[in-house]
């Protein structure tokens, strides 16, 4: 598997959605890292923002990827790496909103794992499961 392609609807507007979405996303950045064995991890919310780790390892570069594109409401696209993989490999990450109605369907793909060879499968199947988790987490925000 060399990208994963996700997708949830939720009954409310686009921005509530992406509002939600960026909030859950930070979670999912620590899971991912935990899982990576690195820290918490930062996202700065805007094109050209970091994820970064919060208390990178002495030495250790902190930065785990880049946010290519910021639209709220709409759509953002990122670039992400773990610490372990090697320095020219980073994945790509894409969610879209669309309003249809009362709800908004969100889509998300995260690819670019080829770069990873042999691991590239067991490393999908991981981010698969921990996006389908954040996608999950969604529905009961709006109801809490």
């Amino acid at each position: 598997m060399t990208s994963v392609h996700l997708e949830a609807e939720l009954r409310c507007d686009a921005l509530e959605a992406f509002d939600l979405f960026e909030a859950a996303i930070g979670d999912w950045w620590g899971e991912a890292a935990a899982a990576a064995a690195a820290g918490d991890v930062e996202l700065e919310p805007h094109a050209g923002g970091r994820l970064v780790e919060a208390r990178p390892p002495p030495g250790g570069d902190p930065e785990l990827g880049r946010m290519k594109l910021w639209r709220p409401g709409s759509r953002l696209e990122a670039e992400w790496r773990e610490p372990s993989w090697p320095e020219a490999a980073l994945t790509w990450i894409t969610a879209s909103f669309e309003a249809t109605g009362s709800t908004t369907r969100i889509v998300v793909e995260h690819g670019g794992f080829e770069q990873l060879a042999e691991a590239a499968d067991s490393v999908a199947w991981r981010y698969e499961r921990l996006w389908r988790e954040l996608l999950d987490s969604l529905s009961p925000a709006l109801e809490g």
